[in-house]
């Protein structure tokens, strides 16, 4: 039930007049005002694509974003667009509601494939519904962690849903730990007999490092350009006194890193490892991909 009997009509009204709105210091902040107690329910929305979205809730950043702006991390969205063509397989890892693997199923059309990883049971169920709600038959979703390959499950922790975006395999939020089903991506690829992957995403609350020691068979076969978050306090967490270890991993594996910022301007890849602060990092081999 939404917070007022007008809820809904009150929140497609704000996201509408938002939109149309240029970027300036303070605008979230007034979109949250507008919103008030609208943001808690779930909710319907369209974004610039014109693909629909369940989403649990709109307190949640990727939830609040899509209904601001229309996309979340547009600059990376349309980073993958210039990297994916018509045929290739896009590897989300930590897909979350969907918010790349949808638009990019349509981006590689209907003989591309989006292979979408979400570990969080509650979340996956409403990446899946969305999937189903846009038709898509090109995307796959994979409920489980995508790990290193050691362990057939992994404890999981999940956030509340003012942060459904938030799980993590790291203890948080005073949560108990559900066991699920773990596996490498190298394993997933060949399961799937996915071909062609030329990009990956990996967002996974600092264990990103476990999802590229399950791939290297994967970095090495296909060579994909692989964009993912560092976050400093969330690797130290996952694994402690290792910050960085994600881009070592990748370095040894032959890739340049860049961060997301610096690859669209041009500049020269990173020389040494990040490893205080937090940003979206992209890697691909040896030089820049164009």
């Amino acid at each position: 039930m939404d917070p007022t009997p007008n809820g809904a009509h009150v929140r497609a009204l704000a996201g509408h007049v938002f939109r149309r709105l240029p970027n300036f210091r303070g605008k979230a902040r007034l979109g949250r005002l507008a919103l008030g107690d609208n943001n808690k329910s779930p909710a319907l929305v369209v974004d610039r694509s014109g693909n629909v979205f369940k989403l649990p809730n709109l307190q949640e950043p990727v939830a609040f974003s899509l209904w601001l702006d229309g996309s979340y991390e547009l600059e990376l969205l349309n980073t993958f667009r210039s990297i994916c063509r018509a045929g290739d397989t896009f590897v989300d890892v930590g897909a979350n509601i969907g918010v790349f693997s949808i638009p990019l199923s349509r981006h590689v059309g209907p003989t591309g494939r989006i292979l979408s990883i979400e570990a969080s049971d509650v979340v996956s169920s409403f990446l899946q519904d969305n999937v189903a709600r846009n038709f898509l038959d090109n995307v796959t979703v994979c409920r489980c962690a995508a790990a290193d390959g050691q362990s057939s499950s992994v404890e999981f922790y999940n956030a509340p849903m003012s942060n459904f975006g938030m799980g993590s395999r790291a203890p948080q939020f005073g949560a108990s730990p559900v066991a699920v089903i773990s596996t490498s991506l190298d394993e997933l690829v060949v399961a799937h007999s996915c071909k062609n992957i030329t990009a990956i995403k990996v967002d996974v609350e600092g264990f990103e490092a476990h999802v590229f020691q399950g791939s290297r068979r994967v970095l090495a076969t296909h060579s994909p350009v692989v964009a993912f978050e560092f976050c400093d306090w969330a690797e130290e967490r996952a694994f402690p006194g290792r910050k960085g270890w994600a881009q070592e991993l990748l370095l040894e594996m032959g890739y340049s890193i860049w961060r997301l910022s610096d690859y669209l301007a041009g500049t020269a890849a990173l020389t040494e490892p990040v490893r205080s602060g937090s940003d979206t990092l992209l890697a691909a081999k040896s030089v820049r991909v164009r």
